[in-house]
C-alpha cells in the first residue's frame, strides 16, 4: 500500500500550500548539486542541512500531516509514566530509581506502520519493533527507535507518542539521542519536577526546542498539592525567563506513586478541568505542523 497521500485534497490545505513549495526547494536543490559538485562548492559546505532537507522534511510532504508527540526532561522526572499515560498503555517501563531510558520508544497509531515507513518518521535512528516494555532500557550502541503500534485502537490517528531518554543524564550518547528526538518531534511534553527544572543541560534542550519552533506543553510531576501549587508557578516564570518557551497548556500533578502504577493518576491542569490527553487531540494540526516544519527549513537554510 502507498504512504502518499493527494494533499490538494488533505484536511490540512495550508500545509499543502507550505509543503508544496518546501518540495519545490528539494526539486531545485537536486538540479543544483551536479554544478555544486563541480564547482566543489560542498567540499567547503556544512552537509548536515542536507539530511534535515531530504530525511525529515521531502518525506512530511507526500503523506497526510501527523504530529510526533515527544516526553522529554531531565533524570528520574516520570516521563515514562507521562508517555504511558497518554498512549493509554505501558509501551514504555517505569520504575522507581533513577530514570533508565535508554532508547526512545514510539508507540503508532493502529496501522500506521502499513501505510508509512518508520525509518521515516525517524531520521537518524535505526527503527527496532517493540518485543516488551524492556526494550527501552537495553544497552546498545546504534541509535535505535524502538517501536510500536497502539493495540487498543484508543489512541488518536494524528498523534505518534515518544518516551525518551534523558536530556540530562551522564551517557552522551542518551543526550544525542534526545537531541535526534527533539528534531523528529512535533510537539514537546517537557516533564519538570522540583528538582529537574532549573538545570543547565534541561535549560539548553528546551531553549533549543523553542528556538526550533516546537510548541511545547509542561508537565510539573509528583507535585505535593495543593501545597506547592503557588511554588510551581514561580518554578514556572523562571523556565519561561530561561528558555524562551511560552508553553501552550501547564499541567500540574501529585506524588501520587500508588495511584501511577494502577493508572488512575490524571494529568490536569490546576483547576482539573482540562486533560492533557483532550488538550492533545484538539491540537491545530495545520498549524502546529507548519510551525515545526519551517523551524526545520530555517535551520536548512542557515
Amino acid at each position: 500500500m502507498s504512504h502518499e497521500v493527494d494533499l490538494r485534497h488533505s484536511e490540512c490545505p495550508l500545509f499543502f500550500a507550505w509543503a508544496f513549495d518546501v518540495q519545490r526547494l528539494c526539486e531545485i536543490t537536486r538540479l543544483l548539486e551536479p554544478t555544486a559538485e563541480l564547482l566543489k562548492i560542498s567540499e567547503n559546505v556544512s552537509r548536515s542541512w542536507r539530511g534535515l532537507l531530504f530525511s525529515k522534511l521531502e518525506p512530511q510532504l507526500t503523506r497526510k500531516p501527523v504530529l510526533v508527540v515527544a516526553v522529554c526532561g531531565g533524570t528520574n522526572t516520570g516521563k515514562s509514566f507521562v508517555a504511558n499515560y497518554l498512549a493509554g498503555t505501558s509501551m514504555s517501563r517505569s520504575v522507581p530509581e533513577a530514570a533508565r531510558t535508554l532508547h526512545p520508544v514510539a508507540s503508532l497509531p493502529q496501522g500506521m506502520s502499513v501505510t508509512m515507513p518508520v525509518h521515516e518518521l525517524f531520521p537518524g535512528f535505526v527503527p527496532f519493533r517493540w518485543s516488551s516494555d524492556s526494550d527501552a532500557i537495553q544497552e546498545c550502541d546504534e541509535h535505535r527507535i524502538v517501536w510500536r503500534e497502539d493495540e487498543t485502537g484508543r489512541q488518536s490517528q494524528r498523534l505518534i507518542i515518544l518516551d525518551t531518554p534523558d536530556v540530562d543524564g551522564p551517557l552522551r550518547e542518551n543526550w544525542r539521542r534526545a537531541e535526534l528526538v527533539r528534531d523528529s518531534a512535533d510537539v514537546i511534553v517537557a516533564v519538570l519536577t522540583q528538582q529537574k527544572y532549573n538545570d543547565a543541560a534541561v535549560r539548553e534542550f528546551f531553549a533549543a526546542a523553542g528556538a526550533a519552533h516546537k510548541e511545547v506543553l509542561i508537565v510539573f510531576n509528583m507535585l505535593s498539592l495543593p501545597e506547592q501549587q503557588e511554588t510551581a508557578i514561580g518554578w514556572l516564570s523562571t523556565f519561561r525567563m530561561e528558555t524562551g518557551i511560552e508553553p501552550l497548556a501547564v499541567y500540574m500533578v501529585p506524588w501520587n506513586r500508588s495511584a501511577a502504577d494502577s493508572g488512575t493518576l490524571r494529568i490536569c491542569d490546576a483547576s482539573a478541568t482540562r486533560d492533557i490527553l483532550r488538550d492533545l487531540s484538539e491540537l491545530e494540526i495545520d498549524r502546529i505542523k507548519i510551525r515545526s516544519m519551517k523551524g526545520s527549513l530555517a535551520l536548512v537554510l542557515d
